[in-house]
């Protein structure tokens, strides 16, 4: 893992960065992502979850509700959720639709997904401003949301 500490500027909403490293021969390598570069956000300040339930329904399935609200620069939000009780399963992946007020965008997952009933799930958030995709998985540790 690396770590690494410096002051961002005010207003810093992202980094470009690259990376190098001297061999056992003292020639330095670069890693750019074949010159693409890594970009880093920061999800605290870029998205925020205001609402994520699993309510009842008639039969065997809940309803899973997420809305979310985010910078104007988010372009498209979609949720990755999987069941808790079975961890080697899939993970579904459903857009979210956005619409602007109050200078941010609220996202939304319309009517809902239709889940298996009392059921808990695992979620993260993966979200594209231009052509970088960014994921706010709550830290390495999802988000979790039950009935």
């Amino acid at each position: 893992m690396l770590q690494i500490r410096f002051d961002l500027p005010r207003g810093c909403q992202e980094l470009e960065c690259w990376f190098s490293h001297a061999d056992d021969y003292g020639q330095t390598k670069w890693d750019s992502a074949m010159g693409a570069n890594y970009w880093l956000r920061f999800p605290l300040f870029d998205i925020d979850i205001t609402q994520a339930t699993i309510a009842a329904q008639r039969g065997a399935l809940d309803l899973f509700r997420l809305e979310a609200q985010s910078v104007p620069e988010v372009d498209s939000v979609n949720v990755r959720w999987r069941y808790t009780s079975a961890i080697n399963d899939a993970r579904y992946q459903s857009p979210l639709s956005a619409t602007l007020r109050d200078g941010r965008k609220r996202w939304s997952l319309g009517a809902g997904v239709d889940v298996a009933s009392d059921t808990p799930l695992a979620f993260d958030l993966v979200y594209f401003i231009g052509t970088h995709k960014y994921t706010d998985d709550n830290q390495g540790t999802w988000y979790v949301v039950s009935r």
